[in-house]
């Protein structure tokens, strides 16, 4: 699929199965996936991991995988994606801690990933974040919030 120009993709509420497209080079599903502003799967059945060329849709301001069947861990690529401001991982089967290159991740306002597997502090979003939601863990000596 050709679509230098696109700028939404929204597939969210249907029964869509298998990966997650995203591109796996420069020539796959979009010819320019910078232009690309949000992308939407919530509520459907993706069963992949999140690819690491997640990194390469620097444009991409909204991202909702929320409520599908996610595996693995959260990349450290998707810390690359420095004009994302909304971020929903939750319900899915992700595991391990936050990457830690999420820091960079200045402007973004919604973070939420209840409903997963992940451990460690959340500490790169402490003075960022507006609207961030993860699983209730017991504080730290440090009460430095925890997922």
């Amino acid at each position: 699929m050709r679509a230098p120009d696109l700028t939404e993709l929204i597939l969210s509420s249907n029964e869509f199965t298998g990966r997650i497209p995203l591109p796996s080079s420069s020539f796959d599903i979009f010819e320019h996936p910078k232009s690309l502003e949000k992308f939407i799967i919530s509520d459907n059945k993706f069963e992949s991991t999140i690819s690491k060329t997640i990194g390469n849709l620097t444009g991409i301001q909204q991202l909702f995988f929320d409520n599908n069947d996610l595996t693995g861990s959260i990349p450290a690529e998707l810390g690359e994606l420095v004009n994302l401001q909304q971020l929903s991982l939750s319900y899915n089967a992700l595991k391990g801690d936050i990457p830690k290159s999420m820091a960079n991740m200045n402007n973004l306002s919604l973070v939420h990933f209840h409903g997963n597997d992940l451990n460690g502090n959340a500490d790169v979003f402490l003075n960022v974040i507006e609207n961030f939601v993860t699983d209730c863990g017991r504080p730290s000596s440090t009460n430095d919030p925890v997922i």
